[in-house]
């Protein structure tokens, strides 16, 4: 009978080893896990910014394309408008005046 329970003893120790060791194994695991799912986190948000960057480069050679069909008219057209805006300055600081 005692040699039976110091069996079944033996047996509990080794399994509570046995579990211990893979416990620990399991939290490593969890960890590095962990930090490749905040790698992902972050390689997410920088492409979120490169593609904001790619969309308004896209639109903002869309606008052009659709002011001018040639780099001359492109340049024109800039000067154009970098004109209206330096008008609409002088009359904004007219007005506060």
């Amino acid at each position: 009978m005692a040699a039976n329970l110091l069996t079944i003893l033996q047996s509990i120790k080794q399994k509570t080893g046995e579990l211990s060791v893979r416990c620990r194994t399991l939290a490593q695991e969890v960890g590095e896990k962990d930090k490749v799912i905040a790698d992902l986190h972050a390689e997410i948000s920088e492409l979120k910014s490169q593609l904001e960057a790619l969309k308004a480069d896209n639109e903002y050679l869309a606008v052009s394309h659709r002011l001018a069909s040639s780099p001359d008219e492109i340049v024109r057209s800039r000067r154009l408008i970098s004109g209206w805006i330096r008008d609409i300055d002088r009359c904004i600081a007219q007005l506060k005046e």
